[in-house]
């Protein structure tokens, strides 16, 4: 393997990969990332919308049950028709805007350390976060994982789409 050193830093305690920060602390959102969401008023027509929906699935891995606080997203692009933003996604939108001013910092495993999972199962999403627990009263998310479910897959019962929310998790 070659590297290059002009592309190559050394002796740093924390710095950007893959588009994420990447510290001690775990894995952040970029600072970038969050700006571009912030600063980003709302849609006025559906190519907006689906730029919009775009920067935000970026960062569903930061966001427990990303797919469910989406989903007025995904059914204002299906319609048809210039806009269809709605009251319901204008709030939605405030809320994401919200979870990002503070949002949670990816954790890493310790070795033997025991980890805990919470799934989710809506009508038409799975969710799943994976954690370990500090004490009582602090966890640490370590992965969030999160899909919208296939049309056939609505149709499961509750048993089997939990078992498919521990399938998609692992």
């Amino acid at each position: 393997m070659k590297l290059n050193p002009s592309k190559c830093v050394f002796g740093v305690s924390a710095g950007k990969f893959l588009g994420f920060m990447v510290s001690q602390r775990g894995i952040e959102v970029s600072p970038d990332q969050v700006k571009a969401v912030m600063e980003t008023p709302p849609p006025k027509s559906k190519k907006e919308l689906q730029r919009l929906t775009g920067k935000l699935v970026a960062l569903g891995r930061f966001i427990a049950r990303f797919t469910n606080e989406l989903r007025p997203f995904f059914l204002a692009i299906r319609k048809s028709g210039a806009n269809g933003w709605t009251d319901s996604c204008q709030s939605i939108f405030e809320k994401i805007k919200h979870c990002l001013m503070q949002p949670p910092i990816l954790s890493s495993p310790l070795p033997g350390e025991k980890l805990y999972m919470y799934l989710a199962v809506s009508e038409w999403a799975i969710s799943a976060v994976l954690f370990r627990c500090l004490s009582r009263k602090e966890e640490k998310p370590i992965y969030y994982v999160s899909r919208a479910l296939a049309d056939v897959e609505t149709r499961y019962s509750k048993m089997e789409l939990t078992a498919l929310a521990l399938r998609s998790a692992a």
